[in-house]
């Protein structure tokens, strides 16, 4: 997986603190918590990622929103995105924070694509035949991509399977215009 290496560097300090203190859990629920809280109110999310807004305000706005609501780590965690210019890059952190917990508590991250959202039910027997086949706990990133038409792209670390109906077209015209007489 494609991964933000200034996401990867700010996400991988604050697994290793909240591993340290038996928090991994709760702080990425409390990272979830902070993402759909500014995901809901977009104006809050413009007040953040607004450039002349000074830092000092945004984090007092953070600890009016966040404090006793979330861990202090985390809390602390925002005001140094916050310090650094790094706010803009919270989605993106948290996903890697995910990911690197996960991996942390050997637990795989698998991205899978598909035309349509997966129902839970597909969604469990999916993790389930993943678990299976790679002999380990599986964790589901799931992302719709209307362009596959249908199938599945999955993606377990740097490998992928592409049974999407966009790649085996894709095959197919590759195929007719390579054997096409006079081509």
């Amino acid at each position: 997986m494609l991964v933000n290496p200034v996401a990867r560097r700010y996400a991988w300090p604050l697994v290793a603190v909240a591993q340290e203190h038996g928090l991994t859990e709760a702080i990425g629920r409390d990272l979830d918590l902070v993402l759909a809280t500014l995901g809901a109110d977009q104006r809050l999310s413009q007040i953040l990622a607004h450039p002349a807004v000074q830092a000092s305000q945004k984090k007092e706005l953070l600890r009016q929103l966040f404090s006793g609501r979330v861990h202090p780590y985390a809390l602390n965690f925002l005001f140094l995105l916050q310090d650094k210019k790094r706010g803009h890059l919270l989605p993106v952190i948290v996903a890697e924070y995910h990911r690197e917990a996960n991996r942390a508590l050997g637990i795989l991250t698998v991205r899978v694509e598909s035309a349509r959202p997966l129902t839970p039910a597909q969604r469990d027997r999916l993790r389930s035949r993943l678990a299976k086949a790679l002999q380990r706990q599986v964790s589901l990133e799931a992302q719709v991509r209307p362009e596959l038409i249908g199938g599945l792209r999955i993606q377990v670390e740097d490998r992928v399977l592409d049974g999407s109906l966009q790649y085996q077209l894709e095959r197919l015209r590759q195929q007719i215009t390579r054997t096409a007489p006079g081509a």
